[in-house]
């Protein structure tokens, strides 16, 4: 609807003949009017009005004839029209005359309504006339309105959608352009309607490629697209990924005029795919090149991958493995319980398993080998697959279990060596006994020969005899316990009581350099779990090298024997001697084999020994004392199992 002016002045006529056939002319032109005629004089008085006025304002020709036409306007309009009119004959400034404009008119029964106004000026009369022709435009503000709300209501669509909604003429000019399109690119959205597109908003690297596809386009040359990608440069100089869908507009006769597109921002997607794609890459290499055998199995255990370790390991080519359950590649007598540990798994139960297990390579060897296994969930903690490694620890277990042998050896070795050094005290400590045995013997026997003994001197000279062969076979089992050749085994010791039986046999070597054995042992000390041997072999060494420390330094104090209960809960146990110390050229090497400073020993005593005490978890170690002598110490778990 517009506004719009009708000048009623014009052409009037003069002679005074023709007045009553214009004036029939005039009033039938104001009854066929469609639209609201009112002509008032120069202070605003209503002269005439015609049908359409009164029914459009709702009063009677009476009612309105001779009243100012202010009644048709509502507060503050209708107070301002009578100092309008006075202001327009005094300086002949009009404001509305000649002008058309919305106004807001006033009914009879007090409601309000939009109109069109014109309004025109009788130029030849005495006292100028203004005519005015109204419209009812209720009716286009609802359209007006309603297509407002529609226009709003598809903006609001427009400004909800996630993604860029851009549509170009066929000159390729922004013509619509959602919130989200703004934003990405950084601008108003009357900075951009009217740009170029291409021009404005394209990466420089691929604006003639765009370029020239759009111009074919629009003449008809080339299909568009329905999905296309492309850069664009934000404000700020930044370039966005954009993944577009496409559609062409046409007019009624089908020719190309535009282009709407729908665009989503794809950079951190495709940057996020990348760096996946890059991790992929990388744990696909560290996959195939795991130095273990790897592998990857559903939730049923069939082998989803396996790596060339793997294959390798049990001589079936990688993609032979593919499929197979991996319970086959498993001894049978382990099939069950593996599959029962595997399934508790992927239950929930536990996440992770490590275990020992024996593999069935396709050469029927048996391998021994460390199986772990681990679950890996999907993003709502649903189990999706198992993951797994293996270790072959064939060759491991194989060279443990040698040089385990080989350990007992050279302690047996070191053993007997110990009893070679000692084969003299020995011999004396039994020869003992078994003289004082033969004196006893002798003497009972002459006893009995001259026939004056009695049954209290031969009960003595027997007592006598069986504590001299006590004495010697002590010593004889001690030896025995010793030296026999035996695997290694441990059990549960009671530290002091393994001390005390040691130090009985290392006397029998302290008394023949007039050497005493003395003991400070901790009470109530916690039991430890090792082989007895091999802690006594320490500490007779430990023992016997205090003694040639004492024969070297030409002294015979005595050597103290400790044991107490660390802070670390572990048990450590000492030997103290006042010899010269560790010698300071041989602080480094001192358990290093074949170091010694004796000129018959073989310099293997503290190597052995430390092997020993590591093989128990524990640590052997020494330290010279202020003034002279040194201490060798070592230390044992309360909980080692073996």
């Amino acid at each position: 609807m517009s506004l719009w002016l009708l000048p009623m002045a014009a052409g009037l006529p003069t002679e005074q003949k023709e007045l009553p056939h214009a004036k029939r002319q005039f009033d039938a032109l104001l009854d066929a009017a469609a639209d609201a005629i009112v002509i008032i004089d120069h202070k605003g008085r209503i002269e005439t009005v015609n049908p359409a006025a009164l029914r459009m304002f709702g009063y009677e020709r009476n009612e309105m004839v001779g009243r100012n036409v202010s009644m048709l306007m509502p507060e503050p309009f209708s107070c301002e029209h009578d100092d309008y009119l006075a202001e327009y004959r005094r300086t002949g400034h009009a404001r509305i005359i000649g002008k058309g404009r919305e106004v807001i008119g006033l009914r009879n029964d007090g409601s309000t309504f939009p109109l069109d106004l014109s309004i025109g000026e009788v130029q030849d009369s005495v006292a100028p006339r203004f005519v005015g022709i109204m419209r009812d435009i209720t009716a286009r503000k609802e359209v007006e309105k309603a297509l407002q709300f529609e226009r709003d209501r598809a903006q609001g669509y427009l400004d909800l959608a996630a993604v860029i909604l851009l549509g170009l003429d066929q000159d390729g000019r922004i013509r619509l352009i959602n919130k989200r399109g703004c934003e990405l690119l950084g601008y108003e959205e009357h900075e951009l309607l009217g740009c170029d597109w291409i021009d404005n908003c394209i990466r420089s690297d691929d604006k003639p490629g765009i370029s020239r596809l759009f111009r074919k386009l629009v003449e008809g040359e080339a299909e568009l697209p329905d999905n296309s990608e492309n850069w664009v440069v934000t404000r700020s100089g930044k370039t966005r990924l954009i993944t577009w869908k496409n559609s062409v507009i046409r007019d009624e006769s089908g020719a190309i005029i535009g282009t709407l597109s729908s665009g989503e921002d794809v950079t951190d997607r495709r940057h996020t795919a990348e760096q996946l794609r890059q991790r992929e890459e990388q744990l696909e290499l560290v996959f195939q090149n795991a130095p273990l055998g790897t592998l990857t199995m559903d939730l049923e255990f069939g082998l989803q991958s396996a790596n060339s370790a793997l294959s390798r390991m049990i001589g079936i080519l990688e993609i032979d493995l593919l499929g197979r359950s991996f319970l086959d590649l498993i001894h049978p007598d382990q099939r069950e319980g593996l599959a029962s540990q595997l399934g508790r798994m992927v239950a929930g139960e536990h996440t992770t398993l490590s275990r020992q297990t024996r593999l069935l390579p396709r050469d029927d060897r048996e391998l021994l080998a460390r199986l772990s296994v681990g679950v890996v969930h999907d993003a709502d903690q649903r189990p999706k697959f198992l993951i797994g490694q293996i270790e072959d620890l064939t060759e491991r277990i194989n060279s443990g279990r040698e040089a385990r042998q080989l350990r007992d050896r050279l302690t047996q070795v070191g053993r007997l060596s110990t009893m070679g050094e000692m084969a003299a005290s020995i011999a004396h400590e039994i020869n003992q006994p078994l003289t004082a045995v033969a004196t006893y013997a002798q003497a009972g026997k002459r006893l009995l020969d001259s026939g004056r003994a009695d049954l209290p001197d031969i009960s003595n000279t027997l007592e006598q005899i069986g504590q001299q062969a006590q004495r010697a076979g002590d010593v004889i089992r001690s030896l025995r316990r010793f030296l026999r050749q035996r695997k290694s085994s441990r059990e549960r010791l009671a530290v002091n009581d393994m001390i005390r039986e040691v130090v009985l046999l290392a006397d029998v070597d302290a008394r023949a350099h007039n050497v005493e054995l003395r003991l400070d042992l901790q009470d109530d000390l916690p039991a430890v779990v090792a082989d007895p041997v091999q802690v006594q072999q320490v500490i007779l060494n430990l023992i016997r090298n205090g003694l040639d420390a004492l024969r070297e330094n030409g002294v015979a104090d005595p050597i103290i024997i400790y044991s107490r209960l660390r802070p670390d809960n572990k048990i450590e146990i000492s030997v103290e001697d006042a010899g010269p110390g560790v010698a300071t050229e041989m602080l480094e090497r001192v358990f290093s084999p074949f170091q010694t400073s004796k000129a018959d020993g073989m310099g293997m005593g503290l190597s052995i020994s430390r092997s020993i005490i590591a093989a128990h978890g524990g640590t052997l170690g020494f330290e010279n004392l202020p003034g002279k002598g040194a201490r060798f110490y070592f230390s044992l778990p309360t909980s080692v199992l073996g």
